[in-house]
């Protein structure tokens, strides 16, 4: 049984169709990962698949049942177990660092004790190599900082299936590799993990399948070694594409193009 599963989900904005008819299903305890260029639907499909999001179309199912139709307290129990980091950290801005990364557990566990929330606070985020106060607001930290929060938040209750939104994005190096190696670890515990990122090297490490999108259509998806066996024409163009977006070259094209068939390649 899958973690997640999308059947048939669109969503439209402005009039404009975001994902068009995605089936989608996230295997538990492996990462996946979505790829494709700035606006083909990344970020909307992580949103819908979290359930932050309705769908116009289709449905989003959480073992077995669709996330938009659960009672409150199923939903609360989804919620409790997924946590989603966002790419431009979402942090509430008029509350401190310490109120924003202990909010889940004192929503989910209200009568957590304050000493035992501020060591879970600080334990998280010193793991993750933010070594500041937890007394400042977002507005005094760097945008690295702020992400480093904003990873700490969606996972400080351990969740079963994270979400993660471009999570090294503005990350000083060794925060990323505390954040990564953190990843890791959640991965070995089986955690289902459902990602973006613009760094393929992360991706190609990290991510057991690989799903290809453009123009909110899902154009190829399978584990990496299936997709190097049997991939597309056009997933080799959008991957080009990506990568060329990204300004990269080199023959890293998450391990899925050739060498020979790289034009970026050294």
């Amino acid at each position: 049984m899958p973690g997640i599963e999308l059947k048939e989900v669109s969503y439209i904005r402005d009039k404009v169709i975001i994902l068009d008819a995605v089936n989608l299903h996230l295997p538990r305890g492996k990462s996946t990962a979505v790829i494709g260029v700035s606006g083909s639907g990344k970020t909307s499909l992580l949103k819908v698949a979290a359930g932050l999001i309705p769908p116009d179309a289709g449905e989003v199912l959480y073992e077995e049942k669709n996330v938009q139709s659960l009672p409150p307290r199923r939903e609360d129990e989804f919620r409790l177990k997924t946590g989603f980091c966002f790419q431009d950290a979402a942090l509430w801005s008029n509350k401190s660092i310490y109120d924003n990364i202990t909010l889940p557990i004192r929503y989910h566990f209200p009568a957590t004790p304050a000493k035992e929330l501020k060591e879970r606070a600080e334990s998280l985020l010193r793991q993750l190599g933010y070594r500041d106060s937890l007394h400042l607001r977002p507005a005094q930290l760097s945008t690295g900082e702020k992400k480093i929060v904003s990873f700490g938040r969606s996972v400080v209750n351990n969740p079963d299936i994270l979400f993660l939104d471009d999570p090294l994005l503005s990350v000083d190096p060794h925060a990323g590799e505390l954040i990564t190696n953190y990843l890791k670890g959640m991965k070995a515990r089986g955690t289902t993990i459902f990602l973006t990122s613009h760094d393929p090297r992360f991706l190609a490490s990290f991510s057991d399948y690989i799903v290809v999108i453009e123009d909110g259509k899902i154009i190829d998806q399978g584990a990496q070694e299936e997709l190097k066996r049997n991939r597309q024409p056009r997933t080799d163009e959008i991957l080009t594409r990506y990568l060329e977006e990204l300004g990269i070259y080199n023959d890293d094209i998450l391990s899925l193009l050739d060498e020979g068939e790289n034009p970026f390649a050294l």
